[in-house]
């Protein structure tokens, strides 16, 4: 008969990326399933038959999904794998001495860019009484590959009066000006795209909307003053 070896146990594909593992049923490399041996090595036994007799033999290649402790970037991994292939002889003959190389076996993996916004909306940043010229609210995300946003001000950053004439006819008694950023990044008036933001992983992280008034505000009508700011998350590239 006829033994088939796998020469890769269980490798990456790739300098940075999953772990993958090859088995079969009562055979495979670490980690094993219950009541399976391990082995640094996968080998197959074909039935003995002329040289024109044929197998087929199945091998899987498992790889771990993402999780806390495997956090892989998203991206494609690809990985070649050789076998090897030997003639074993009947008990008490000699096998064929040396193995014979093949290759041509390629694994690859793709991780997509998955993006989950953890943090429910809408949510309020409150300036209260005006009695700090600071608020921060703290956005948590999980990704597996960089992030978008897209941030706009309804008001140009500006909290309007409730009331008042919108923007940008609104009295300077009834606005007061803030200016933005989001991942440390400066979010103009106008709105602005932000691409390719460090990504959050799967065990998650948070990207941070700061908002900064020039100084305690002055001379200011009493009342309610308010912006909406919308933020769009998208998986980056």
């Amino acid at each position: 008969m006829s033994r088939a070896t796998f020469d890769r146990a269980a490798f990456p594909l790739g300098d940075r990326a999953p772990i993958h593992h090859q088995s079969r049923d009562d055979v495979c490399c670490s980690p094993c399933a219950s009541g399976a041996t391990p082995a640094n090595t996968l080998s197959f036994d074909f039935a003995s038959g002329s040289s024109q007799s044929q197998a087929l033999k199945t091998a899987t290649f498992a790889v771990t999904a993402n999780t806390q402790n495997a956090d892989f970037t998203s991206g494609s991994y690809t990985e070649s794998i050789g076998y090897t292939v030997q003639c074993r002889k009947l008990s008490g003959q000699t096998d064929q001495g040396t193995y014979t190389t093949l290759s041509g076996l390629n694994l690859s993996v793709t991780v997509p860019n998955r993006l989950t916004v953890v943090t429910a909306g809408p949510q309020t940043v409150n300036f209260g009484s005006f009695t700090t010229t600071s608020q921060n609210l703290a956005i948590s995300l999980k990704s597996t590959g960089a992030i978008n946003a897209a941030i706009s001000s309804a008001n140009g950053n500006k909290m309007v009066l409730a009331g008042a004439v919108a923007p940008p006819n609104t009295p300077t008694n009834s606005l007061i000006a803030y200016t933005m950023t989001f991942d440390s990044q400066t979010v103009p008036s106008g709105g602005t795209t932000l691409t390719n933001l460090a990504r959050s992983g799967v065990g998650g992280s948070s990207k941070s909307l700061v908002l900064t008034l020039p100084g305690l505000p002055t001379g200011k009508l009493a009342g309610t003053y308010s912006d909406t700011i919308t933020i769009t998350l998208t998986a980056g590239s």
